[in-house]
């Protein structure tokens, strides 16, 4: 018979256990917390330190777009029929009201002189049962129903000189013929595309403005157009429409109509930069780019008290390629840490250099 082990011996055996598991898992974190670099807090961290100084932010600021025209418009048929006539050549200029193409219109002719020879013989009859009516030799209905016919006769002819119109294909505005979609005998439908007329007279340059600098401008407002086909030469432009709202960037778009001259043609596509002047002369505190800790729209900055850091919130203002204008959260002649921030927490202490 198999002799049973004591309860106390099994309490025994599971402390021991307990006892050496808590001891092989203390030694362990004891020798990874060894391992682990511990920062002694009385050490000094080195930065790079600048003072914040008054500055004049005016700089020349460029926003690039493309050159569009003015006008571009596709222009369809409005009468079914085959052309019999083609008026231009892709490249041409036209003027508005310019006679494009004209398309078989002689049964519609045919359908007006009918019309007409009808309509001479109701008159005849207008006149005749006018009289007749005045001394009661005929009823007065037959005045009336040769009046009506007449009335209708009249629509009739209107109607189909409209038809005729259209047979004519006209410019509705002048330009250059960039495309043509049609040929002499081809057939065509009521909306089918004729061709495509654009009109560079003017050009509208479209460009993205950031949202700090969109009061810059004003719907009537000069500004100066630089092209890359003609290397300084400035072109005089107007501000002709002011987006109302922003892209997924927060940029503004803002359209503006840039008159075409003969001595620098411009011409559909090429590049245009709008260039201003993104301040005036006014000097502003003015805060490194490299200071910045977050984003434009939730800045902070590290500045430097007593041998501190301290987290700072600030407002900023209009830029430049190196600074922030500052508008709240910092005063002239603090430091704040331009290099080093990474290895900062708030009350750290710092070895600071200033900035060259």
């Amino acid at each position: 018979m198999k002799k049973l082990i004591r309860p106390a011996i099994w309490v025994t055996l599971i402390a021991s256990t307990i006892a050496f598991t808590a001891f092989t898992l203390l030694n362990n974190q004891s020798k990874t917390e060894a391992k682990v670099y511990q920062r002694d807090p009385n050490s000094r961290i080195a930065v790079t330190t600048a003072t914040i100084a008054k500055q004049d932010l005016t700089e020349a600021q460029q926003f690039t777009g493309v050159l569009e025209p003015i006008r571009e418009n596709k222009i369809a048929a409005e009468a079914a029929g085959k052309v019999v006539w083609v008026g231009v050549e892709e490249g041409d200029i036209v003027r508005a009201g310019q006679v494009l193409a004209r398309v078989d219109n002689q049964n519609i002719r045919l359908q007006i002189e009918a019309a007409e020879v009808q309509l001479e013989g109701v008159a005849a009859d207008v006149n005749r049962y006018t009289k007749l009516a005045q001394s009661e030799a005929v009823p007065g209905v037959n005045l009336e129903k040769a009046l009506i016919q007449k009335r209708s006769l009249e629509v009739q002819i209107k109607t189909l000189r409209d038809q005729l119109g259209r047979t004519t294909l006209t410019a509705p505005f002048g330009g250059v013929v960039t495309q043509r979609f049609f040929d002499l005998g081809s057939v065509l439908a009521p909306g089918a595309p004729l061709a495509q007329i654009t009109d560079i007279s003017g050009l509208k340059l479209t460009v993205a403005i950031p949202e700090r600098e969109m009061l810059l401008f004003r719907v009537g407002q000069t500004v100066q157009i630089e092209v890359d086909a003609y290397p300084g030469i400035d072109f005089s432009g107007k501000v002709r429409m002011i987006g109302v709202q922003a892209d997924a960037s927060h940029n503004f778009p803002i359209e503006v109509l840039v008159q075409n001259a003969s001595k620098h043609p411009l011409k559909a596509g090429m590049f245009g930069k709008l260039s201003f002047q993104n301040r005036n002369n006014t000097k502003v505190l003015a805060l490194p780019k490299a200071a910045l800790i977050g984003t434009a729209k939730a800045p902070f900055v590290y500045v430097v008290e007593n041998g501190q850091a301290t987290l700072r919130s600030v407002v900023l203002g209009a830029n430049n390629n190196d600074f922030y204008e500052i508008l709240s959260g910092l005063q002239e002649t603090e430091t704040v840490v331009t290099s080093g921030q990474i290895s900062l927490t708030e009350g750290a202490l710092v070895a600071s250099s200033q900035q060259q």
